[in-house]
């Protein structure tokens, strides 16, 4: 295999995940990792696994996805999210805060969660 075909397999990973094909998406996501750990390939793993209810192992994609680039918003944000369902509160509120440190645009879109946190 070529680590070209890592994009091949997110794109495809990417359409079975809009397509409600969660265990497709995530056999594509993992074999794009296999040939090219990319963080947005972990990023699309673990909202695909946050889907299946997967928390543990969305927490893990996204913490993945923020140590390879230190500055994706989104994986915070969905890592607080997760961490939030998860009854993580103090965790949750720190990650909000990074993400929102990093883009202030997403504070709108995470509200409903930012008020479990009160």
């Amino acid at each position: 295999m070529v680590p070209d075909f890592a994009d091949a397999y997110v794109n495809r990973g990417q359409a079975r995940q809009s397509l409600k094909d969660l265990d497709g998406a995530i056999s594509d996501y993992d074999k794009a990792i296999e040939l090219k750990p990319d963080a947005g390939v972990y990023y699309a793993r673990g909202t695909a696994r946050q889907a299946r209810n997967e928390l543990k192992e969305a927490l893990s994609d996204y913490s993945k996805a923020i140590e390879l680039e230190p500055g994706m918003a989104q994986a915070y944000a969905n890592r607080a999210v997760v961490r939030t369902l998860q009854n993580q509160k103090a965790e949750a509120r720190h990650d909000f805060e990074t993400a929102f440190k990093l883009d202030p645009a997403l504070r709108e879109s995470f509200t409903k969660f930012l008020e479990r946190l009160k």
